[in-house]
């Protein structure tokens, strides 16, 4: 069953202006792999089916976020001046962002939003090495996965 050009364009019509225009071209991009898996021609290179996707992606342009600003040191010297280091919770906090910051990460890669998807493989683990520097600081080292 190859999806024929109006079934494609009727496919993008449904979802833009809903979701944004990469979404949707990742979307045909499985669904031209299923064709090409299935050895089913693909009527994605119609132009009608690229009318339609440059709608969807002029339409799909309020679903991008605004870029932001990156997190600068200063940033990270306002927080740690508003968190109590005695407290366990306000430390954690500390150590999140000063991990996600100086390991080049996303905050996704350093947290988790419930404990049932901790996975030791691609997150922080409470183990750390403390290394002596001096008679006054020491140094916590952070064992952190690799990215992918």
């Amino acid at each position: 069953m190859p999806a024929d050009y109006a079934l494609l364009c009727a496919f993008i019509g449904e979802f833009k202006g809903l979701h944004s225009g990469n979404t949707i071209r990742s979307w045909l991009a499985g669904l031209h792999s299923w064709h090409l898996v299935n050895h089913a021609p693909w009527h994605g290179d119609d132009d009608w089916v690229h009318l339609a996707h440059t709608s969807a992606n002029k339409e799909g342009t309020k679903h991008k976020l605004a870029l932001r600003a990156p997190v600068s040191i200063e940033h990270l010297s306002c927080l740690r001046r508003s968190l109590n280091l005695s407290s366990p919770f306000h430390a954690a906090v500390s150590a999140v962002a000063l991990t996600t910051f100086f390991g080049c990460r996303r905050l996704g890669e350093t947290t988790v939003t419930v404990g049932a998807a901790f996975n030791p493989k691609y997150h922080i683990l409470h183990s750390t090495t403390y290394v002596p520097l001096t008679s006054l600081h020491t140094c916590c080292c952070l064992f952190l996965p690799p990215p992918f």
